[in-house]
């Protein structure tokens, strides 16, 4: 929920900001500028860093391994491109970053760090779960009748 509300609330009034600043230092027409070229220059460069995973995926896959990196380089470059059809400065600072192969193996380093604390700690949930005792309460019949009526035995 938190990331929804930072998504659709905080990062276009932090575009729309960060616009007017630049607009206000170069100017209207040069900040237009700048911002369609950095556009088209990330386009281009998604487009041949995507080819390039694209080839080490198939190269995996010709070697008989599973192709994971890959496939989240892939995924990671997918996004970036799709951030950098964006119109803004921040989010095409951010699209660029991705596609530089060290700052992909960061986020998947990240990425794989959380799930594994994750997975840890779900496991250890069921672990707790199977450990805990069951508890079972017997109930009496006395005289056929209610149970708790009667006299004891």
């Amino acid at each position: 929920m938190v990331f929804l509300v930072l998504l659709l609330v905080v990062v276009p009034v932090a575009e729309f900001s960060a616009l007017i600043w630049v607009a206000q230092q170069i100017g209207i027409l040069p900040m237009l500028v700048l911002l369609f070229a950095v556009s088209i220059f990330g386009a281009a460069l998604a487009k041949r860093v995507g080819i390039e995973v694209w080839r080490r995926f198939r190269a995996t896959l010709a070697a008989g391994d599973i192709p994971s990196g890959e496939v989240f380089d892939g995924a990671l470059v997918l996004i970036a491109a799709a951030i950098l059809l964006v119109p803004g400065f921040i989010t095409d600072v951010i699209g660029l970053l991705l596609l530089v192969p060290f700052v992909r193996s960061m986020v998947k380093w990240a990425f794989w760090r959380r799930m594994r604390t994750r997975l840890i700690a779900v496991s250890e949930q069921v672990e707790r779960r199977r450990a805990a005792p069951i508890k079972v309460q017997a109930i009496r019949m006395v005289d056929g009748g209610e149970p708790g009526t009667g006299s004891p035995p």
